[in-house]
C-alpha cells in the first residue's frame, strides 16, 4: 500500500526539483551579458518511439539518447514492481 504513495511522493518531488532548475537557470543565464550560441529541443515520447526536435544535430542525438535511457529505467521499474505482485481477486 505504501509504494503508491512513495512514487506519487517521488513524482512531485521530481517535478518541483524541475521547476526550481528551470527557474535557477533563468536567473543565471540573465545575470551572463554573453552573446553565446544558444540550442534548445525537445522529445514526444509516443509509446517507446521519441520523436526529437532541436536547432542543431547535436542537441536532437543527445536528446533521443536521454529518451532512450529514460525509457529504459522506466521499463525496469515497470517490471520490477510487477514481477511479484499477483493480480488482485475482485
Amino acid at each position: 500500500m505504501w509504494v503508491p504513495v512513495v512514487l506519487m511522493l517521488l513524482a512531485i518531488a521530481t517535478i518541483l526539483i524541475g521547476m526550481l532548475l528551470i527557474f535557477v537557470s533563468t536567473l543565471s543565464a540573465r545575470d551572463r551579458k554573453t552573446e553565446g550560441k544558444s540550442e534548445v529541443g525537445g522529445v514526444i515520447v509516443l509509446g517507446p518511439i521519441p520523436i526529437a526536435f532541436g536547432t542543431s544535430e547535436r542537441i536532437v542525438k543527445s536528446l533521443i539518447i536521454i529518451s532512450i535511457v529514460f525509457f529504459v529505467i522506466v521499463l525496469a521499474i515497470f517490471i520490477t514492481l510487477n514481477s511479484g505482485a499477483p493480480f488482485p481477486k475482485r
